[in-house]
């Protein structure tokens, strides 16, 4: 399989933002379908082990990659 070369790569910062996530990567997916590009989404996930309180947006994320 060949593999087309992207147009663009769009990394987003995710840091504690936990279930705006899906609605902003569905937004920004929605757009930048409309110009028809190729590309990819790079979220950015970390956080700092034993915040108080805990942030989920490590698991929502990975939870999105998986589907």
């Amino acid at each position: 399989m060949i593999k087309a070369s992207l147009e663009s790569s769009v990394v987003i910062l995710c840091y504690r933002a936990e279930d705006l996530v899906p609605k902003f990567v569905a937004e920004m997916k929605k757009i930048i379908e409309a110009e028809g590009l190729t590309y990819e989404l790079v979220l950015v996930a970390n956080y700092h082990k034993g915040n108080i309180p805990l942030d989920r947006t490590p698991e929502i994320v990975q939870h999105m990659s998986a589907s």
